[in-house]
């Protein structure tokens, strides 16, 4: 018991810490101080793989520790179960920008720099620039009300 909640909290602690740092500190610092955007682009687009993995298995550590908390805990008690769902849709949230939409920036990121004029590639790209800032604020949210769950149950 002592290692699923000890497991959960450290996970969830490096999940809010990563996605509060990248998000609020790291990216406006690199586009403040990058000489231009792109430049800082292609040093998030450094970070983003790492980023997007550790969120993963952040996502799935919590998501079994709950479910270990839950089955091993009497009373049970609905916050693990809950905490458990919340993490694997943060987890799901995590893999889908890592792995589908981070490549296909990518992709679009060679086409803006191979075209006169990117407008189409650079219509999509922004396109899903706002559905990755959307998703990362989703998943910050998911890891909040998971926290806010365990929290509820270690009290």
């Amino acid at each position: 018991m002592w290692f699923a909640k000890f497991g959960l909290v450290l996970a969830l602690a490096i999940w809010l810490g990563e996605t509060v740092f990248l998000s609020l500190v790291a990216a406006p610092t690199l586009f403040r101080n990058m000489p231009s955007p792109a430049e800082a682009g292609q040093v998030m687009t450094l970070l983003f793989p790492a980023y997007y993995w550790l969120g993963a298995a952040c996502g799935l550590v919590v998501a079994v520790c709950s479910l270990l908390l839950w089955r091993r805990t009497a009373p049970p008690n609905r916050a693990w179960p809950l905490a458990a769902a919340v993490a694997a849709v943060g987890m799901i949230g995590c893999l889908y920008a890592g792995q589908v939409m981070l490549p296909r920036t990518a992709e679009l990121r060679a086409e803006m720099r191979a075209e006169a004029e990117p407008g189409a590639a650079r219509s999509e790209f922004d396109r899903l620039h706002r559905r990755a800032v959307q998703l990362n604020v989703g998943v910050l949210l998911l890891t909040l009300a998971a926290a806010g769950a365990v929290a509820q149950r270690l009290r």
